[in-house]
């Protein structure tokens, strides 16, 4: 049997009882990459308190099933129930084969894990990839801030039943959040600055106090709200902010959150940030300095109309976008994630007619290849997204200063009263010295090893889009261990990167290996592999390199393979192409 088949087949036995819910998740430390001790800041760091669910009620344990119904790995995981609320009981998939009772619903958007592939001891998220602790419950990978609920679980030897023991949990919440330190004056010397406001720096915040840091910590922000998750503004633009924690977070565990704070430069020699706030201008010191400041959306190089033309960043970007697609023909330039989940945004809320301007007629086929790619463009087809090849000469405008069309280099013109621009992006390093950059030259991306620090400044360290290629879960996953790195532990990079896009309800969900520690794809594909079945808008691709060997992959639609292959990758090597098809 192929191998994929092998992975994916039975992965969940249909079969439901009532259990009570136990304790929370607990640390984890492997690692294949350390950074150097830290003596500085060893004295103010805490060990964490254990995680355990605050509640009156007793504990108690309940049968669930046979040991004989479970088994190793994601073919024998069993989702059994607690009240309403699904729980998965199973063996690891490694020499130990521990027992494990653990939350069935994914903490990033409480999506079930029933059909989540098994690694060792860590389980991934069949949807978007992000990886807990099996024994632990920890959140290993994101997206996702919080950690899996666990439970005591036994087989008792008189009748080989499996024995699940907790308790409910006092919020009726079904994930659990790491405790958290706080500050304590006699580490008054101890600074972390952490400069943005994006994903990265969300859970460095949140990671470093996990983890037990004391000092002083900072977060200086150029957002007007606290940090939130991003990839939402293109697909709900009219909606609010989905802040990743509350200001009321931050200030309860004695994060000091400045928003509307743009930095404008650091000095590493004086340890010192220079930022401008919402009341004047300030010089705030550190002892580690961790730069997770993100990118910016590249600029068109042609003159523009006082109104019509928009880059999304911020969530007034999204909802003035929202506005001005009311009724409006409107013209996405690019083919990027932003520029095609826009137009699906805006062709299902008010657009009277969408266009994507894009110099490739194949979206994503760099990435993707060319049937993926091409079903993106037919999905978008299909519900009225009209796409024009060609570039963009310059932008017309009516009497009153606002857009009124794009002049093509073609000579065709096209009707707009909305545009969004959606080419790119560039790391925000501007505030940075050159000495920290790739190649020594302003504007590029932030250079650290593989323990995120800088290899010109022990001091500094980066997370995120500033290292020149990120998505969400790259980004917030490195933010958490950039804060295990600040504070001296080992961290691991995983060695797959994994993200994902939905348009029109339809999910593009890709891996690749990235053995080089940055979360950026490291082997080149030649050819692109579709595997059977094949239908329209439902399939895998497998990107091959040398010697048949799969580097990475996209799935169009539902379906495990490509967290099938996440879990391959993550053993830091290709995969035979025989095995997978």
């Amino acid at each position: 049997m192929r191998l994929v088949n092998h992975l994916i087949q039975s992965s969940i036995k249909r079969h439901f009882v009532f259990l009570a819910m136990g304790a929370g998740c607990s640390s984890t430390s492997s690692a294949v990459t350390s950074s150097n001790s830290l003596q500085a800041t060893s004295t103010a760091i805490a060990t964490a308190p254990a995680r355990m669910y605050s509640t009156d009620k007793p504990a108690f344990s309940v049968e669930v099933c046979k040991e004989s119904e479970i088994g190793d790995g994601s073919p024998g995981m069993k989702q059994v129930k607690f009240g309403e609320f699904p729980v998965l009981v199973g063996r690891t998939a490694d020499a130990d084969r521990r027992l494990f009772a653990i939350g069935g619903k994914c903490p990033h958007f409480g999506l079930p894990l029933a059909g989540g592939q098994i690694a060792g001891q860590r389980l991934r998220c069949p949807f978007h990839g992000a990886c807990f602790n099996l024994v632990s419950g920890d959140i290993e990978e994101s997206p996702g801030m919080d950690c899996l609920p666990t439970f005591k679980v036994s087989v008792r030897a008189s009748d080989q039943m499996v024995l699940v023991e907790g308790t409910p949990p006092a919020d009726g919440k079904f994930v659990v959040q790491r405790p958290l330190a706080g500050y304590q004056p006699e580490f008054a010397s101890e600074h972390f600055v952490i400069v943005g406001g994006g994903p990265a720096a969300a859970a460095a915040a949140d990671s470093l106090r996990q983890e037990g840091y004391r000092g002083k910590l900072t977060v200086l922000s150029a957002d007007s709200v606290p940090p939130f998750d991003r990839t939402k503004l293109s697909k709900a633009m009219a909606a609010e902010p989905a802040l990743l924690r509350t200001a009321e977070h931050y200030a309860q565990h004695d994060i000091e959150l400045m928003l509307e704070s743009r930095v404008e430069s650091v000095d590493p020699a004086q340890r010192t940030v220079e930022f401008q706030s919402k009341n004047g201008r300030v010089v705030l010191p550190y002892t580690k300095l961790l730069v997770c400041s993100g990118s910016s959306a590249r600029q068109m190089a042609v003159d523009t109309p006082q109104r019509g033309v928009f880059y999304l960043r911020s969530p007034d970007d999204s909802k003035r976008i929202h506005a001005a697609g009311q009724g409006a023909d409107a013209v996405l330039i690019g083919s990027s994630f932003i520029a095609l989940e826009s137009a699906a945004y805006l062709v299902a809320n008010g657009a009277k007619s969408v266009t994507v301007l894009a110099r490739d007629p194949v979206p994503f086929k760099a990435l993707f290849g060319e049937e993926a790619g091409k079903a993106a463009r037919r999905l978008h087809e299909s519900k009225g997204v009209k796409f024009v090849i060609g570039e963009l000469q310059s932008f017309a405008s009516d009497a009153q200063g606002g857009l009124s069309g794009l002049k093509l280099k073609s000579g065709d013109t096209l009707p707009a009263q909305l545009c969004v621009v959606g080419i790119g992006s560039t790391p925000n390093t501007a505030f940075l010295p050159a000495g920290l950059l790739a190649g020594g030259k302003p504007g590029s991306p932030l250079v650290v090893g593989p323990d995120l620090r800088s290899p010109s400044d022990s001091n500094v360290f980066g997370a995120g889009d500033v290292l020149g290629y990120g998505h969400w879960q790259t980004a917030q996953t490195q933010g958490r261990l950039a804060a295990r790195s600040m504070l001296g532990k080992p961290v691991r990079q995983p060695l797959a990167t994994f993200f994902w896009t939905l348009m029109f309800g339809t999910g593009f969900r890709y891996t690749a290996l990235a053995a080089g520690g940055d979360g950026r794809p490291s082997s080149p594909w030649k050819r692109a592999v579709v595997a059977e079945p094949k239908e329209e808008f439902k399939f895998m691709t497998y990107l091959v390199g040398e010697a048949d060997q799969v580097v990475a992959g996209v799935a169009v639609g539902a379906g495990p393979a490509p967290v099938v292959l996440a879990n391959l990758l993550e053993k830091g090597q290709p995969v035979d192409l025989k095995s997978l098809v």
